[in-house]
């Protein structure tokens, strides 16, 4: 099964154009012009006409560079017809809003019939303070917990009106706004185990201790499946993985991954409130490797995000780009996606030019180096990341171009770096 995720019908999502669809994109938005960008956000595709020649071209001939567009990041960044055309040229799999596509589907359907549209939802947040009072979790002292950014209410995951509430929500969401399914928001264990996430930590009311995760995570479970069950073949997914030592040292929302259709990392290898200045230990960088291939063994379909929200330099943030979509490709699977983004007032559908790196099909699993580095080669090209706190240096199979088009034979590698190189 492919990351361009299965619609309720199970047809597969292809990845290929006809050219009537390329005159369909050509037709429609091929005098766009593209609001401007905030000074941190990724570049964006200029033209009509390059985003039909570039649009995925990380997966053409069985090639796993393929990404996403989670656009209910965006804060308030409603596309104009032109851009939601433009986007739909690009991608294939949106997590949005139903404000931010609902009026223009139609015609980005016509665009791009492959188009999988899941609206967001939240599993266990909500800013409406008139629910039933039992549905709302309450700390030790019996006050209403809320969220510590946004001051939105934590629900009870376990409480069976909520649970209700949550199946109801796909389903009118879907009604109302011609999306094929929906991708639930707050799905980990962060509310249970991480100080200062929400007000206080939640008490369990069929236990009167405090939640444990592992009771989290089973009341999560179910509501999941109770959405699944009440909406029967339309896409669900969660999000809830974080990213690779949350995923390997805590107990992990795995549990939910076998039954929903897919689940999305939003913390791997960076998380958006995090310094540009810090990166993840050797052992960390391996942790969100492994939770890739523990995806791609389970062909579970996985969804990777990489946040430089802070303060940081546009050569900051591009070399965590780099560093970030290099390691990616070591583990990348056809049942997995990727999407970084610079800033939290970034477009969250700005296509950049280094996804349209095109590698070819993998030849095989990575390589692990004596000297701490990792490499995987594809038909036309090669990955290299460097996790380790020293330069290290690597000698290429053969010339290759960087994705800053540098012509090299050897690299050499900075600590915390990585690149995508072309034959």
């Amino acid at each position: 099964m492919g990351i361009g995720q299965m619609r309720g019908d199970g047809a597969q999502i292809a990845r290929s154009r006809a050219v009537t669809v390329v005159m369909v994109v050509l037709a429609a938005v091929a005098a766009a012009a593209l609001a401007p960008q905030v000074a941190t956000a990724a570049p964006q595709v200029a033209t009509a006409q390059s985003a039909a020649d570039s649009r995925q071209p990380g997966v053409a001939d069985g090639g796993v560079l393929s990404v996403f567009s989670p656009k209910y990041m965006d804060r308030g960044l409603l596309p104009s017809r032109d851009k939601a055309l433009l986007d739909a040229a690009n991608f294939d799999l949106f997590m949005a809003h139903p404000r931010d596509y609902q009026r223009h589907l139609t015609a980005m359907r016509s665009v791009n019939p492959d188009l999988v549209m899941l609206a967001y939802v939240d599993a266990t947040f909500t800013p409406d303070a008139g629910l039933p009072a039992d549905w709302y979790t309450l700390s030790a002292t019996g006050e209403r917990i809320t969220h510590s950014l946004y001051g939105t209410y934590l629900m009870n995951p376990a409480h069976p009106g909520w649970v209700a509430n949550r199946v109801q929500a796909c389903t009118t969401i879907m009604a109302s706004s011609g999306y094929d399914g929906c991708v639930y928001d707050a799905m980990g264990t962060t509310a249970v185990d991480t100080a200062g996430y929400v007000t206080a930590f939640p008490f369990n009311p069929a236990t009167g201790q405090q939640y444990t995760i592992g009771a989290w995570l089973t009341a999560l479970t179910s509501l999941i499946q109770a959405v699944i069950n009440g909406n029967p073949g339309d896409p669900v997914w969660a999000n809830g993985l974080g990213g690779g030592p949350r995923f390997a040292t805590k107990p992990s929302p795995v549990r939910w991954m076998p039954i929903v259709a897919g689940g999305m990392a939003e913390g791997f290898l960076h998380r958006g409130r995090d310094l540009v200045t810090v990166y993840p230990t050797d052992i960390e960088w391996r942790q969100n490797l492994d939770m890739l291939m523990r995806g791609a063994s389970n062909e579970w379909p996985m969804a990777a995000v990489t946040k430089t929200w802070n303060t940081g330099t546009m050569a900051q943030k591009d070399a965590w780009h780099r560093f970030a979509l290099s390691s990616y490709m070591i583990g990348a699977s056809p049942t997995s996606t990727f999407f970084f983004t610079y800033d939290i007032l970034s477009d969250q559908s700005a296509w950049h030019p280094y996804w349209s790196t095109s590698l070819g099909a993998p030849l095989g699993r990575y390589v692990a180096r004596t000297n701490g580095t990792y490499t995987r080669e594809f038909a036309r090209g090669m990955a290299v990341v460097n996790p380790t706190t020293s330069t290290r240096t690597i000698v290429l199979p053969r010339a290759g171009t960087t994705l800053e088009g540098a012509r090299l034979t050897t690299i050499t590698l900075p600590p915390k770096t990585g690149d995508l190189l072309t034959w």
